[in-house]
This record gives C-alpha cells, structure tokens and sequence, in this order.
C-alpha cells in the first residue's frame, strides 16, 4: 500500500485516484429481477418490454453486462441498486438464468436463477361431461351408535341376610406434630477435606469444581504442576502456584491481574462474547468435523422458541480447504443443499456450510432447500433453507461480511447496511412463506473474517430492536484455509 502511494506520488494524482477506486470496488449482489411493459415511443415500434435487475453494488466502477439464458441484452440504465435492459423480441416465454458481471480492475460476477418471461393465457372452455363411473364396492360397517339412556329403577327386592363381619378399616390420619424441643449443644468440627478431595482430582486427571479452593503447591512453571492445573503468579514478589483450569461456562481471560488471571481447560477455547473492554471470556467446547474445528457447541436452547433476539459466536478454523468436487466429508444434507442448486460459487459454498456447521454443533436435520418451500407469494423474499433443531422448526438465511479486496478496512457503515438489508428481508419472508413451512423464528447465519468480528457486533448494537425482532444472528468468523467463502 505504502510503496503504491509512493509510485502514485512520483506519477501523478492521476494514479492516486486509480488506486482508491481500485480498492473501493465491492461484490455485487442480485436481490430480484422482473419484466416491465414500457410505453411505446411511436406508432412504429410498438409496447415492448424491459428487464429491471435490483441489488447491492450493480454499479461498482464498470459498467456492468448482463445476460438472460445465453442471450445478451442491451443495458438502457445502470445505478448502484437498479439495472434497466432491453429484452429481444426472439426471448419466448420461460425461466431463464441471469448472468451479471462487471469490471472496476477486478471482475465482480452473480448470478439469479428464476427470472420468469411470458404470461399465463385465457381459461379454456369446459369440456363435455365423462361417462358415469362404476359404482363402487359396499363401505364397511359404520362404528356402533352411542348408548342409550338408563331405564327405571325397578322395585327393591327383599332384604337379604346379614353378611360376614368385613376386614379392619385403615389407619386414621396423623396427628399433629408436637412442640419443637430445646436446641442441643453445638457438635465438634467435623476434619477439613479439602485436601483430600482435591487429591482425588489430582489423581483422576478431572478438573475440581470452582467452590473447592485446591491448592497444588508451588512451580516454576507450567509442567511444574498437575495436568489438571497451570503455574500462575501469586501476586506475592516472584512467588507463583499450581492453580485449577476453567471448565466449560467457566470465565477466562480479560484485563485482570495476573494473579487473578484464569485458563480454559484443554479442548476448550476462550471465546470473548462482548464489546466490553476488560471484559472476560467464556470457556467453550469446540467441535472437530473433516475441515476443521467448530468453537461454540450446543448453544441454542431457549433462543430457539422465545420472542427476543439473540446473538451466538461460532468461530470455525478450517484445517483444510473445501472442493465442490469431493463433497466426501460433508454430512447429508449439505451435500444435498449443494446438490440442489445448479449453481457453484463462494456464494452457495457459504449455505453449503452454514447448515453443516449447525448439523455438527446444534444438531439440525434439513428439512427443505430453498426450491422445496411454498411461499404465498413466490416472487417475493425466501430464505435459503429451513432446518429442525430441538424439535423446533427454523428458517435459515445466510450471508458474508467482508470487504474486497481483504486489505480494505470493513466498516461499521458497510456492515450495517447488510445486516438491516438481511434482518429486513427475513421479516418478509416469513410474512411470505405457507402455513405449511411456517418456522418459529429464523437464524441470519454471517460468515467474516476473524478481524471483523467486532465490526459486526457493533453494527448490531446499532439496528432497531423492531428490524432484529427475534431473529437469532449467528457470526461465524474464520481463519485458516477459508478462501472458498469469500
């Protein structure tokens, strides 16, 4: 950056402003698409259509191409959010796929299956009446009618002669409890085992509870002491002790004292879940699947049915990169989402992976793709899956925070357009979708990179509470081989 500046300084302004257009350019991104009857100009062309394309970033330093089924189209209009084209005559009616790419230095490519051409002709006429069918087999028997009601008491017979003396009836109630007696001396101190328990985590290898103060004596340094604990300094000169790891849900980290200072036990990570400064962290459990490691397991209890929002962290280093071609260590249904789609792409690569890291750590099960849920208005807003969690049924939408290319600073700004665009959006989906898919709430799934973790999060703090509603924001940040998200 700084040897660019320079260049651009010795060259002129000229290519100063190339490179901040250059580093300014971000992914554009398809919403909807829909065909628009435009007036006709003259009696000699004639009413002929227009295809309006609606999304984030169509004009974002080039000017943009667009293509509809193999066909290219003429573009009339180009704004940042709105695209105006001219269809061909030779297009019939059918659903095509649309193709938009554009330059700015770097070419920025999406696609939208799904834009619909030709209307819905006139009603036939009835045909003629069908021949009378065959009669059908006789019904079963109906189920036996209801009771009917009791008859008259008849007339008392004759009395009859005494019976056998019965058996002894059951013990009465208990009284009640008599007077308090008077308070006895005080007892003997019992021993003092303390020691004695921590002994026996000490010699299991398990982690003592926070309520048992153990003290493992003093060390040097952290192979000192039992593996059950670490070397922390006292406070004391240059004194330092054997002291217990935090187990899952126990605090850890944050700006304290070293002497105050806490470690998650080994397999757990310390995940810092506000934007509280010195504010400590949360050990957690992470989740080994084929591509790496998920943080944050089985965290969705309550969040799932109750009327608030929420916001989980689910941190994900991926080991090893992802290939469409060799979808061997995926579970069912991501590669049945990935199979779904004819399309390829970071994009569906991003859904592929936001249920996979919910089957792993939530244990959800698919139940439909985004082509397999009714909507009452199919042309309008739809999520991308709906999953079952809990017994409680979900819908799914999911999105990717970053800037391009990765050495721009995102933005507090940029991140908050996004998210009211994607919290806005599940509103109206879930006013769209049947009484049939209905879900009880919807999870916003955001994959960033692990440096933009925080800009969310502030970007959340931002929005109105009626636009988050009781969505459940799920911010996956992640390191490693994670080029196949972005």
């Amino acid at each position: 950056m700084f040897i660019r500046k320079a260049i651009a300084t010795l060259l002129g302004a000229t290519f100063v402003l190339w490179g901040a257009t250059t580093f300014a350019v971000q992914p554009l991104e398809i919403t909807e698409a829909f065909t628009q009857v435009a007036e006709a100009h003259d009696q000699v062309t004639g009413d002929h259509e227009h295809l309006i394309v609606r999304g984030v970033n169509l004009n974002n330093g080039g000017e943009i191409e667009l293509s509809l089924g193999g066909f290219n189209l003429v573009v009339i209009s180009q704004a940042d959010d709105e695209v105006v084209a001219e269809l061909p005559d030779i297009i019939g009616p059918g659903s095509y796929q649309l193709v938009a790419t554009t330059g700015g230095g770097t070419v920025r490519f999406d696609d939208f299956d799904g834009v619909s051409l030709g209307g819905q002709g006139p009603q036939g006429e009835s045909g003629a009446d069908g021949v009378d069918g065959l009669s059908g087999a006789d019904g079963e028997n109906g189920a036996p009618g209801a009771d009917g009601a009791a008859g008259a008491d008849g007339a008392p017979g004759p009395q009859g002669d005494s019976g056998p003396m019965g058996l002894m009836g059951p013990s009465g109630p208990q009284g009640e409890q008599g007077l308090h007696g008077e308070q006895g001396p005080p007892g003997q101190d019992g021993p003092d085992l303390t020691q004695e328990l921590c002994q026996i985590y000490q010699l299991t290898g398990f982690s003592p509870p926070s309520t048992l103060a153990c003290q493992f004596g003093a060390c040097a340094i952290d192979s000192d002491c039992p593996n059950i604990s670490w070397c922390r300094e006292t406070g004391i000169s240059l004194e330092r002790e054997c002291v217990a790891f935090q187990q899952e849900g126990g605090f850890c980290g944050g700006s304290v004292l070293p002497s105050l200072l806490e470690r998650c036990a080994p397999g757990l990570v310390c995940v810092i879940e506000t934007q509280v400064f010195d504010a400590p962290g949360i050990c957690l459990a992470s989740v080994d699947f084929a591509f790496g490691a998920i943080t944050g397991n089985d965290l969705l209890d309550t969040e799932l049915s109750d009327s608030s929002f929420h916001q989980v962290l689910k941190p994900v280093q991926f080991d090893l990169p992802f290939l469409p071609s060799d979808p061997a260590g995926l579970s069912p249904g991501a590669q049945e989402i990935l199979n779904a789609s004819g399309n390829g792409g970071s994009a569906l690569n991003s859904e592929v992976f936001a249920y996979e890291i919910l089957a792993r750590s939530e244990s959800a099960s698919l139940l439909k793709t985004t082509a397999e849920i009714v909507y009452t208005d199919p042309a309008g807003k739809q999520t991308d899956f709906s999953v079952m969690i809990d017994g409680v049924l979900i819908g799914v939408s999911v999105t990717r925070a970053f800037s391009f290319p990765s050495s721009v600073q995102y933005t507090v700004a940029e991140a908050t357009s996004l998210l009211e665009n994607k919290l806005n959006d599940i509103l109206a989906s879930t006013a769209n979708v049947s009484a049939a898919d209905r879900w009880t709430k919807q999870i916003l799934f955001v994959f960033t990179n692990a440096g933009d973790q925080q800009v969310l999060q502030l970007a959340l703090e931002s929005i109105d509470g009626s636009t988050k509603a009781d969505t459940i924001v799920v911010i996956s940040s992640t390191t490693g081989m994670d080029d196949f998200l972005y």
